[in-house]
């Protein structure tokens, strides 16, 4: 059993112990940024996919950074490399053709590059202080 579903199991809540879920209502609650209603204008600003031609002269399309979802990232910081891919190349056959080819770690490095240069985002790795 995970953690997630260890802590989701540890106990029921008793009857008198259940809170209630309140809807939020614009009269009672302001909400500051509303995802879904601003979903059309924020992926406006998402930029094209990084198209990474792959050994065996497959071009595979990776989903812009700014579209990698939390689970994503997650796969890339574990070095899940397959789980990253799932979720950042849409196509059934182009993700199969990424899995197959088995790059090396200096090629995901460069894939990783590439995509954060297209999405503006740092892929510098953080230094040490100095003493």
């Amino acid at each position: 059993m995970s953690t997630a579903e260890e802590f989701t199991h540890a106990r029921a809540p008793a009857a008198d112990d259940a809170v209630p879920v309140r809807e939020i209502r614009a009269s009672e609650d302001v909400v500051d940024l509303d995802l879904e209603a601003e979903d059309a204008r924020l992926r406006e600003a998402v930029g094209k996919p990084t198209v990474v031609r792959i050994p065996g002269q497959r071009a595979v399309r990776i989903d812009h950074a700014a579209e990698w979802t939390s689970k994503a990232m997650q796969a890339a910081a574990r070095a899940d490399w397959d789980g990253w891919a799932a979720e950042v190349i849409r196509d059934p056959a182009e993700y199969q053709a990424f899995v197959d080819a088995d790059l090396y770690n200096y090629q995901l490095e460069a894939v990783f590059e590439m995509c954060a240069r297209k999405g503006n985002l740092s892929a510098r790795k953080s230094r040490r202080p100095r003493r």
